[in-house]
């Protein structure tokens, strides 16, 4: 990290098998809702876990962390988000820590999400 990037660390499972993780769609609604989509390996098994970083106007950075789990190899989240989110955005970070019994990998993704106009 430095002053101009946040700085981040994530652990991963090492394994032959893709999760394949992939976001669909991202987008902070008119009503403040976080709604995020996407797909996996029908293999994998678990949660995705779901991170917003975001600036308040206060200043600093704050984040929220959600859980979606993972069913038939999709997985989706409608969280209402405290007010300042919903009118600031952030960045989303999606991560899937990998599946053990199926030797799947972990992997991870990020997006910038904007507050609704």
């Amino acid at each position: 990290g430095s002053a101009a990037v946040q700085p981040d660390s994530v652990t991963l499972r090492a394994a032959s098998g893709k999760a394949r993780l992939a976001l669909g769609t991202a987008r902070i609604d008119a009503a403040g809702r976080l709604l995020a989509t996407g797909t996996i390996s029908r293999r994998a098994r678990g949660v995705v876990r779901v991170r917003l970083a975001y600036t308040p106007a206060s200043g600093g950075v704050e984040l929220l962390r959600f859980g979606a789990k993972i069913k038939r190899g999709a997985w989706s989240i409608r969280q209402q988000l405290p007010p300042a989110a919903a009118r600031a955005g952030g960045q989303l970070s999606i991560q899937f820590t990998g599946y053990e019994p199926r030797r799947i990998r972990g992997e991870q993704r990020s997006k910038a999400v904007r507050p609704a106009r």
